[in-house]
Parts: structure tokens; sequence; C-alpha cells
């Protein structure tokens, strides 16, 4: 299982910030993963997410309890590249 690594998520976040893709945390957070993690399926980034402190409150303050909720979001909202 991968560690989300938060100083590493708050250079890219300063990295978007400068090129003016100023974006929710959650969603940043999710290019953050994509991008730099190469994690490509929507249940390893649930996973992901879900196993660090952090992450699980994103999760709960966007009330995704459960994979399909986490997907229909995901898939309404972020195009894969893959």
């Amino acid at each position: 299982m991968i560690e989300i690594d938060w100083e590493e998520y708050k250079l890219y976040k300063k990295t978007c910030f400068l090129k003016a893709e100023i974006k929710d945390n959650f969603d940043t957070l999710l290019d953050f993963l994509k991008n730099n993690y190469k994690i490509t399926s929507a249940q390893e980034l649930f996973d992901t997410i879900k196993a660090d402190e952090v992450g699980m409150m994103m999760l709960n303050k966007r009330e995704f309890t459960t994979i399909e909720l986490f997907e229909k979001y995901l898939y309404k909202e972020i195009k894969f590249d893959a």
C-alpha cells in the first residue's frame, strides 16, 4: 500500500497554483496520486486515500463511504489518461 507523502503533495499543490490550475484540495490530491504515484485504478485510489488519516477525513467530508460513491464522483469529474 502506498503512503501519501503530504510534504510532496504540498509541493505539487504549489506547482498547480503557480500554473493557475487552482482546484479543490481533494481534486488536487487525486491528480497528485495519478501523476506522482501512477495510480490509475479507482479502487487503488480509494484504498490509498482511505488508509491515510487526512485522506479519510477528505473522504468523510464528501460522504464517500463506499467505492461506488467515490467512483461516481471520480468518473463524473476526472477523466483518466490511461
